[in-house]
């Protein structure tokens, strides 16, 4: 993968987030990191419908994950999106030190940011397992199927279509989840 360090710039770029939870009140962890990104300057927003899908690589009985995407504007540096996703998580409730195939109150991945393709210790962008996970693809594609995945010349659209049969983008589409976000009153905190 090139490694192309972000500019400190506060240069609007279209960003792609996975949210992710399987404990605690997942729907009002995800409204809470909504609001508090669009906080921080995160604009023109769009929020997925609600994906149940089994754990993947977790021990056996863990519970389902609810998964979402989020697009939208970022008019800061990739740095201070990743701090911003970082904090979010911790304050609701997820240890800053984790094992990676656990549950969690919630998880929040930077997908896309812009064009940039970034390789270090802290951060890989395009995520480097976002090709290969349909709980990722197949709510993304509900609000940006169109959005060219950096380094492929493909959208999220093509990849479904090119890696998974339709029998399984189908089976994930009836993982949608009924529940809705349900409006947070201003003095929620997570």
């Amino acid at each position: 993968m090139v490694e192309i360090m972000a500019e400190k710039g506060k240069i609007p770029e279209k960003i792609l987030l996975s949210l992710g939870a399987n404990i605690g009140p997942v729907e009002r962890n995800f409204r809470i990191a909504v609001d508090k990104l669009q906080k921080q300057g995160l604009e023109s927003t769009k929020l997925s419908s609600l994906y149940r899908t089994k754990a993947v690589g977790c021990a056996p009985g863990t519970p389902d994950f609810i998964n979402a995407a989020l697009s939208g504007i970022w008019t800061n540096s990739v740095e201070a999106l990743h701090s911003a996703c970082r904090k979010i998580e911790i304050e609701a409730g997820r240890p800053a030190e984790h094992p990676k195939w656990s549950s969690r109150t919630l998880d929040i991945d930077i997908v896309f940011f812009g064009p940039l393709v970034i390789s270090s210790p802290e951060l890989d962008i395009p995520h480097k397992d976002a090709l290969k996970r349909l709980f990722v693809l197949v709510p993304a594609s509900e609000i940006e199927p169109d959005i060219i995945v950096p380094g492929t010349g493909f959208s999220i659209s093509d990849h479904l279509k090119r890696n998974f049969t339709p029998e399984e983008v189908e089976k994930m589409m009836l993982g949608k989840a009924v529940e809705e976000l349900q409006g947070i009153s201003p003095d929620d905190k997570i």
